[in-house]
């Protein structure tokens, strides 16, 4: 029993702590949305950051199991992104993270796909945001 003590007591706090955590992909062009997202996220997952699409396949492994992307980018946008992701690993889950609102054409063509999720930027809480991504990970 002291042992046990012992070892929780004298034990790295940083040993092992994402050993359960899922991993999130953030692709977004902007870096500040990336940095807002990881902050609110980071306790509960790993994130993967990503400024762009040809970043992001690099980056994309087995172990993802969410991506929030976004849709308005530089050079591919989410919407391409999003077809090309579903051909290397159709079974990802996907959830569109976008400033775009639900009325817009854009908008209105990512939430005909087969995705995971709609955010629409600074129109969620981050209560909103963990139950979307939780949905997404349990289906």
């Amino acid at each position: 029993m002291m042992e046990t003590i012992q070892n929780d007591i004298f034990s790295d706090p940083e040993e092992g702590k994402d050993d359960h955590k899922e991993a999130i992909m953030i692709i977004d062009d902007n870096a500040e949305i990336i940095a807002a997202l990881t902050l609110v996220l980071k306790d509960y997952y790993i994130i993967i950051s990503c400024l762009s699409f040809e970043e992001a396949r690099a980056k994309l492994t087995s172990k993802i199991r969410v991506v929030m992307l976004d849709i308005k980018m530089a050079n591919k946008d989410g919407i391409e992104a999003f077809q090309l992701l579903k051909q290397e690993n159709e079974t990802l889950r996907i959830i569109f993270h976008s400033a775009y609102p639900g009325s817009e054409e854009k908008a209105q063509q990512a939430k005909s796909m087969a995705h995971d999720g709609y955010l629409t930027k600074g129109e969620y809480t981050t209560v909103e945001l963990l139950e979307t991504i939780q949905k997404t990970l349990k289906e």
